[in-house]
């Protein structure tokens, strides 16, 4: 009996432990790529026309939230696409290209030639 309840207490361990460690990486180490697309509100293109802005509203029973995602035209005609700025709390955004690689996003400026995002969950612009 004493030998099922360590093997109990063991198995109760590991899962334990290794429940913590996923909601851990979970929390910690998301990345903004994985983000809810949202409903389409505009899109803003770049002086140059080689970059667009689409920005998205997402409702969820949290709350809403804004999503900017980058798309670029590449050399091959390839489009490519990145989300660039993450913000919850918020409905709109008012968007406007400073120049062809600075956007500006509700006075957060990003610069997308040196792929820095805005994710209002870390309050850090470079990634």
């Amino acid at each position: 009996m004493k030998k099922v309840c360590v093997i109990l207490v063991i198995i109760t361990f590991i899962i334990t432990a290794v429940n913590l460690v996923f909601s851990f990486g979970d929390t910690f180490f998301y990345g903004i790529e994985d983000l809810p697309e949202g409903e389409f509100l505009y899109s803003s293109l770049s002086p140059s026309g080689e970059k667009t802005l689409k920005v998205y509203r997402v409702k969820s029973n949290l709350g809403t939230a804004v999503r900017g995602e980058l798309v670029t035209l590449k050399e091959n005609g390839e489009m490519e696409e990145s989300n660039i700025f993450w913000c919850t709390g918020i409905e709109n955004a008012v968007t406007g290209w400073i120049n062809d690689s600075v956007v500006k996003i509700n006075n957060t400026e990003i610069d997308t030639s040196k792929n820095e995002i805005f994710d209002s969950r870390h309050m850090m612009e470079n990634e």
